[in-house]
């Protein structure tokens, strides 16, 4: 497949990155890290970050709202009473505003430029 370099894309359309934080203590500072560190525009990123039925400890909850405070992309969707594919349909269908969505689990580790290739690929 040709690979349309970043630069070269009239514009960047939104990408949305859907995760479920449901048994994320042991990722949640790795995964912030790693998503934020991504070399996609942040203003061409939003972040989703569910919270399905209730499941997420409230210590990745604070921390999940602390990097909300600098990073107005993330944003914290509290979806009770759902399982985890209805949570990422939900989210899709309800609060997603992206042109291209993604899914990651907190567990995921994504090279720097994961995203940004993706896209290209897929211009």
């Amino acid at each position: 497949p040709t690979v349309v370099p970043l630069e070269k894309l009239p514009s960047y359309p939104m990408v949305t990155i859907i995760t479920t934080l449901v048994k994320a203590d042991d990722f949640i500072d790795r995964f912030l890290e790693n998503i934020l560190n991504q070399t996609w525009p942040k203003s061409s990123m939003e972040v989703l970050l569910l919270n399905v039925n209730g499941l997420v400890s409230d210590v990745v909850i604070s921390k999940c709202k602390d990097a909300q405070k600098q990073h107005p992309h993330l944003r914290i969707v509290d979806l009770p009473r759902v399982g985890l594919y209805e949570g990422w349909n939900t989210a899709i269908q309800n609060y997603s505003s992206g042109d291209l969505i993604t899914i990651a689990n907190p567990d995921d580790r994504r090279h720097p430029n994961s995203i940004e290739k993706q896209v290209t690929l897929l211009m």
